[in-house]
């Protein structure tokens, strides 16, 4: 019982922080302006609420243990890194000093966005959680749309220069 209600507690706040942070990509999109504004802690507080749905998630995936957790693992280990791999080079892009074209930019215009795709489809086979994953369309589809909408402003700011970026790079 008690499982249900923090777990419909923290699928709550964290629709709430994604609703807020899609407001923010929007708004970002709209102005070219990259501020969180006094709701950031908020949104950072909708990942850790995330995870506790993974942990209270009542029901319960029922597929084999020993394929689905070290794939699970494989696939956050993998975001994690590309993760990583996006430290420092944020800076750059939001002064506005031009594409971001080193590291693992080389290969993956948003690897921000990759990675945390992969991490919140791997967590839930980690925890063999059914509601969490099926979640996950939830979060992955909120990041998909700020993935046009920054693909839309990058276009508008650096013109041809991001279409070739976009020929030689993925997702």
């Amino acid at each position: 019982m008690w499982t249900t209600i923090i777990f419909i507690i923290s699928f709550v706040f964290t629709l709430i922080s994604y609703i807020i942070h899609n407001y923010y990509h929007y708004r970002e999109y709209k102005t070219g302006k990259h501020k969180e504004g006094k709701f950031g802690k908020f949104i950072e507080l909708g990942y850790v609420t995330w995870i506790l749905m993974g942990i209270f998630d009542p029901l319960n995936l029922g597929v084999s243990y020993y394929i689905f957790v070290p794939l699970g693992l494989i696939i956050s280990v993998l975001g994690i890194i590309i993760l990583s791999k996006t430290l420092g080079k944020l800076e750059k892009l939001h002064e506005g000093r031009g594409i971001i074209k080193e590291g693992i930019y080389v290969k993956l215009r948003h690897p921000i966005y990759y990675g945390t795709i992969l991490v919140v489809i791997g967590i839930p086979l980690i925890f063999q959680t059914t509601l969490t994953l099926i979640s996950s369309a939830i979060w992955i589809s909120f990041m998909l749309v700020w993935r046009y909408w920054e693909e839309k402003s990058l276009t508008k700011k650096f013109g041809k220069e991001y279409e070739e970026y976009k020929k030689e790079t993925w997702f």
